[in-house]
Parts: structure tokens; C-alpha cells; sequence
């Protein structure tokens, strides 16, 4: 039954190039109107989800109790020495802190 269906249309296909050729062209173009006019997406994780969702609103809580550390990047330097991971911890400050454009504020936390 399959075998059969997949055949006929091949069969179709093959004989009548052009027409197949046009209505996947008429096809492409139409898909490629309706996303252009109909999708729409946001990168903004504020707005891509619900801020009325539970988690949501205890999120946006925490954030107003302990401001200013949603947009820090903590990174943690491993090595086998407290000397090697000093050396890497001040290499990596150095240079972070040159590219002012895309980290604005850069220092160094030790333990």
C-alpha cells in the first residue's frame, strides 16, 4: 500500500516537472510571507515569561530583597595550587577588565 502511494506520486512528480516546480515556489513564497508578517519573538526573559506565574512573582520578591546580583557572573578558578589559582584568578581579572565594553565592572573575590 505504501509502496504503491509513494510510486504515484513520484510518478506524478516526473511528469509534470514545472507544474511541481511552480507550486513549490508559490509555497516557499507564501510561507515566507506569513512568517515575515505573523512571527515575532523576544530574547527578554522578563517579558518571554508570564510574570504572573507563582515562581515567577517569589523570583521577582528575591530580587527586591537582595538587589544587584542578577547580573553578576561569578567564576570559579580551579588549580592544584593556592599560587596557581592566584596566577589565574589575576590573568583572567586583567583580562576582563580591558574589555570595558562588554564587562562594565570587573574585581576579584577570594576566599
Amino acid at each position: 500500500m505504501l509502496a504503491t502511494t509513494v510510486t504515484a506520486v513520484v510518478r506524478f512528480c516526473t511528469g509534470f516537472p514545472w507544474l511541481i516546480i511552480v507550486l513549490g515556489l508559490f509555497g516557499a513564497a507564501g510561507s515566507g510571507t506569513y512568517v515575515a508578517t505573523h512571527f515575532a519573538i523576544t530574547t527578554d526573559i522578563n517579558k518571554l515569561i508570564s510574570p504572573d506565574l507563582d515562581w515567577r512573582k517569589r523570583e521577582q520578591e528575591f530580587e527586591k530583597q537582595f538587589p544587584g546580583h542578577f547580573g553578576s557572573t561569578l567564576v570559579v578558578v580551579d588549580a592544584p595550587t593556592s599560587e596557581l589559582s592566584g596566577r589565574a584568578a589575576a590573568e583572567l581579572t586583567r583580562r576582563l577588565t580591558s574589555q570595558h565594553d562588554v564587562f562594565p565592572v570587573g574585581r576579584e573575590y577570594r576566599r
